[in-house]
């Protein structure tokens, strides 16, 4: 890797230095301050693919679905009758990961169809199903995002590639509220990200400074707040309890954060709960270390909610992409493009 110094008078013009020279593939070493009004980002681009690219040419390419070309048999379109009896289909969403009862309703829905068709059909019906959420910061005016879900899924991470792509990427005015105080390190963490990215932020310890934060941060002209919120038992009702008196005092969409290696079991069954909480969209996190994605699939075909981003890795402000309904599909199918 070849690495550029790049420096700026705040961290945030430093950062749109280096897109600007390097793009969204840079890697950052090292970001600093050697002194006052000068700020310092070391930053390369690696020669190897990134784990998000490596998800893109493997598990999940960006290219149309096409299940006719290179596709196991039990995927060819209609021209084909191999292998694309109900049998082997299930079998194939087994597989995958998919939930028995998720797979037999999918394989099962066209009624009267050839068995030749249900192989289409499976895919198309995936297809639909994993139609993207809008994006954080896809939003007019003021608005307030905070990231909930278990313990351990990334949900400071994500935040802070949500906040490096808005501020940096998409124009809006981001400012991040550090809920979580209880973890040890993450409001240093926050703090971190912040002071990289030139963002503004405020620590909150309960509802009425999440809401105090909130107001001071858009009063100072943040049109999209980032709340950071602990993790905990995504099945305890005390954990929804604790979220509604955290975030009871603010109109923010609740973001779900889960990662692609939950079962599709404990993904829906926690999309449900938090969903009956006020939860919007679900984040899929660390795609990189998950085997199969049949879990999203099952998330997406027996919930409402839909899936916002996707991230694989730790860099920011990459490793963090808008879903492709395709790529997913042939990811869940475990397709080659």
């Amino acid at each position: 890797m070849k690495l550029q110094t790049f420096r700026a008078p705040t961290m945030s013009e430093a950062m749109t230095a280096v897109i600007a020279a390097l793009g969204r593939d840079a890697v950052v070493v090292e970001a600093r301050e050697p002194r006052s009004g000068c700020c310092e980002i070391l930053a390369g681009v690696d020669l190897e693919p990134s784990p998000v690219q490596r998800g893109s040419a493997s598990a999940m390419p960006s290219t149309s679905l096409g299940i006719g070309h290179g596709a196991p048999s039990a995927f060819q379109g209609p021209g084909s009758t191999a292998g694309s009896d109900r049998t082997t289909l299930l079998a194939r969403l087994a597989a995958a990961g998919i939930d028995a009862s998720v797979a037999e309703a999918l394989v099962d829905a066209p009624r009267g169809a050839t068995e030749r068709d249900r192989a289409r059909h499976v895919a198309e019906s995936l297809q639909r199903a994993f139609s993207p959420a809008p994006a954080v910061w896809e939003r007019l005016g003021r608005a307030v995002a905070a990231f909930v879900g278990p313990t351990g899924v990334g949900k400071t991470t994500t935040l802070a590639k949500v906040a490096a792509e808005a501020s940096l990427l998409r124009g809006r005015r981001v400012g991040i509220v550090a809920a979580d105080t209880q973890r040890p390190g993450a409001v240093e963490q926050v703090r971190m990200y912040a002071d990289l990215l030139g963002l503004p932020w405020q620590t909150a310890h309960d509802g009425r400074e999440v809401t105090s934060a909130c107001e001071r941060l858009q009063a100072a002209g943040r049109d999209l707040v980032l709340i950071d919120t602990g993790g905990s038992n995504p099945f305890s009702e005390e954990t929804q309890v604790s979220l509604d008196r955290l975030l009871g005092g603010v109109r923010a969409e609740r973001h779900l954060c889960m990662t692609a290696s939950t079962s599709g079991g404990d993904m829906t069954a926690m999309a449900e709960r938090y969903g009956d909480h006020g939860a919007t969209s679900v984040i899929v996190t660390k795609l990189d270390e998950a085997r199969s994605f049949g879990g999203i699939a099952s998330l997406v075909l027996k919930t409402p909610l839909r899936i916002a981003h996707v991230t694989s890795g730790q860099n920011v402000p990459d490793d963090i992409e808008r879903p492709s309904p395709a790529a997913l599909v042939r990811a869940v199918l475990g397709l080659q493009s």
